[in-house]
């Protein structure tokens, strides 16, 4: 990242970074950008090397950047944020990386401390830490989106409605009846979304229709299909508790749970309770210290240990687990709310691995 941007010709960057909803929300900007003018690349964090995508930018060209912690550390030096930067929330993660959560949050502040005036902050009104004083003590303008309060400056929902608005001026986009994607995690996103592509200068008509048909994308919750009657979700990048619990409340009906796997330091009380709160039938374990947090937890609450298959050391293992119990109108949902490392190259190899053997069912 840190050659990307001492090569890259082009200033008009829009960076995302936040500890959950990066991909979702940078991969719907792009698409509200293509509307408006081919000559816009999306990379960074979203699996796409921004040194792959350098000989197609010129001077004119829209970058769209999804920004690790990681990404953020590395161009630290370069004194370079984006003309345009949003952070989606923080919460706690990669406890295993940073001595303190403080260090964390202070690595997600590089995507807007090096801004001028002229620039743009992009925060998530509704999470406490992006609210801090801290966040505002920057030269760029700062927007807003929430899903509970109305904004002077930004996105917001009333009567149904996402509204954006700036200098006084209310602005509908569409109705939330409209918007496809599902969860009210990804309806953060998409008020982030709206946030910075107006900002950027698209047509109020454009962003509704890329929001209308933008069904999300590959390893977020991402339906797969159904077969048998079971439906089958990938959410191979929930890697923090907090992930798995939205992925829980998004999805109704029984669910069969494949978790766990590596810690990153993080605490898994409140994902232990909410398993036991949505009656999880079956709850599949890989090998790990976050698994054995888990368990203890659960244990904390009293959830049937009958209920737990434990100690799983191949995908193969945790899905043929999963279909012993599945029955019509189940879903098995892969959430693991943990790192991949031990089992997996990463979590998209985890991801790849369960979709592989999904694939092989025949759909109903």
């Amino acid at each position: 990242m840190g050659v990307f941007l001492q090569l890259c010709p082009s200033h008009d960057l829009i960076g995302v970074t936040g500890t959950k909803g990066k991909s979702t929300t940078a991969s719907l900007i792009y698409e509200i950008i293509k509307k408006t003018r081919q000559n816009v690349v999306i990379a960074g964090n979203i699996r796409i090397s921004p040194l792959a995508v350098l000989d197609k930018i010129d001077n004119d060209t829209t970058v769209v950047l999804e920004l690790s912690s990681w990404n953020l550390d590395d161009i630290r030096h370069l004194k370079i944020s984006p003309r345009i930067a949003v952070i989606t929330n923080i919460y706690p993660d990669h406890l295993n990386r940073y001595l303190t959560l403080a260090d964390y949050v202070d690595s997600k502040k590089g995507i807007f401390k090096f801004q001028t005036k002229g620039n743009f902050l992009i925060l998530n009104y509704d999470n406490d830490t992006l609210r801090s004083p801290s966040f505002h003590l920057g030269l760029s303008h700062i927007y807003w989106f929430s899903k509970k309060n109305q904004l002077a400056h930004g996105t917001f929902i009333k009567d149904g409605n996402i509204i954006y608005n700036t200098n006084g001026f209310h602005h509908t986009i569409l109705n939330i009846n409209e918007v496809k994607l599902k969860g009210n995690h990804n309806l953060e996103n998409i008020l982030a979304t709206i946030s910075a592509a107006s900002i950027w200068g698209a047509k109020r008509t454009q962003i509704a229709e890329a929001v209308k048909n933008f069904s999300g994308i590959a390893d977020r919750l991402e339906f797969l299909k159904e077969a048998g009657g079971v439906r089958y979700f990938n959410d191979t990048t929930a890697t923090t508790p907090e992930a798995a619990v939205t992925a829980l409340e998004t999805l109704t009906g029984p669910i069969i749970l494949i978790a766990g796997g590596a810690d990153k330091n993080l605490n898994y009380k409140n994902l232990a309770e909410t398993i036991k709160k949505r009656k999880v039938k079956k709850l599949i374990l890989f090998k790990g210290k976050a698994s054995s947090k888990i368990l203890k937890e659960l244990k904390q609450i009293n959830f049937p240990s009958r209920l737990v298959d434990k100690n799983l050391t191949t995908m193969t293992a945790a899905f043929s687990s999963a279909l012993d119990t599945a029955q019509i109108s189940d879903t098995i949902l892969l959430s693991p709310g943990a790192a991949s490392f031990g089992i997996f190259k990463n979590e998209f190899d985890r991801g790849d691995q369960f979709k592989k053997l999904v694939s092989k069912l025949k759909s109903s």
